[in-house]
């Protein structure tokens, strides 16, 4: 809403006029009158209420044990896993990057292009975060935006106003935007390259692992005496988020399959038989374990 006032349109007679009242023509009196309220409202509103929520994902959390915080900022942070608490400024900033696009862009084409891009980098990040506090409202958020990925690409088809009289701006336009897409790989690839190299190569990268492999010995030391109450344990995981039971879950399948042999993988066969068929029968150690060949 705060954006309102600077979302105009193009018309056949070269004049730009309000989207939300064509009767008002943008950069005259009556439009040039209302700017400073405008301007006001995205200073109260963008930028003072972004402010302040950028403010509590900051402070919030140091304090969250308080239950008056609690009861004025859970609006902000109980749909969204602990460890993405962070996750509504990504989401209200997708919402302003959305409405942006028709501030700046005039076309048709090029706008349907804006909206899709922002749609795309907001689908990438929640699926790399997975935010929401369940698995199946992920699910959905990522289908339904791959769905208004789909609607856009679709949406082009019908952006043909406007573009006989701007072909020359619209190829050029385009033409940038292909090599900008074209090359957006490369500050992926190389840093994930880099990574890579220095986590199994690099001794830095190579004592961080080290030291996760002790956190998890020191975490499943911690457990084990808990097992010797069933009940106990049961009630202790049925009170689990569903996010962190789902990842005891899959971790569980992980020490099944290649830590037990007791489970078998994707391809029919235990991690067990698969060392079987490349370096022979796994020879059982003193302590129960079944030895591992790397």
């Amino acid at each position: 809403m705060a954006l309102a006032l600077f979302k105009c349109g193009p018309n056949p007679n070269g004049t730009k006029t309000l989207v939300s009242d064509r009767s008002i023509i943008c950069n005259e009196s009556d439009w040039n009158e209302m700017i400073v309220v405008g301007c006001i409202a995205v200073i109260l509103w963008v930028v003072g209420i972004g402010g302040a929520f950028v403010w509590a994902v900051l402070q919030v959390p140091k304090q969250f044990s308080n239950p008056e915080v609690q009861m004025r900022w859970k609006f902000l942070f109980i749909k969204y896993r602990s460890d993405v608490h962070w996750w509504a400024l990504v989401f209200v900033f997708k919402g302003f990057m959305l409405n942006l696009g028709f501030c700046i862009l005039d076309l048709g084409v090029e706008q349907i292009y804006w909206v899709m891009s922002v749609l795309v980098f907001y689908t990438v990040v929640a699926v790399s975060f997975r935010p929401w506090r369940q698995v199946a409202v992920n699910a959905v958020d990522i289908w339904v935006h791959f769905a208004l990925i789909m609607v856009c690409s679709l949406m082009t088809w019908f952006a043909r106003d406007g573009m006989e009289e701007n072909i020359e701006r619209l190829d050029r336009d385009l033409s940038v935007l292909l090599i900008f897409f074209g090359v957006l790989c490369l500050p992926v690839v190389v840093p994930a390259c880099g990574f890579m190299f220095w986590q199994q190569t690099q001794p830095g990268g190579i004592a961080l692992k080290a030291k996760q492999v002790k956190n998890f010995m020191t975490a499943v030391g911690t457990v084990h005496p808990m097992l010797a109450d069933e009940a106990g344990f049961k009630e202790i995981m049925n009170e689990l988020t569903e996010w962190d039971f789902w990842l005891i879950n899959e971790s569980s399948k992980v020490m099944a399959s290649e830590i037990s042999s007791h489970a078998k993988s994707k391809s029919g066969l235990s991690t067990k038989e698969h060392k079987e068929k490349e370096v022979g029968a796994a020879a059982p150690r003193n302590d129960g374990w079944t030895s591992h060949v790397v």
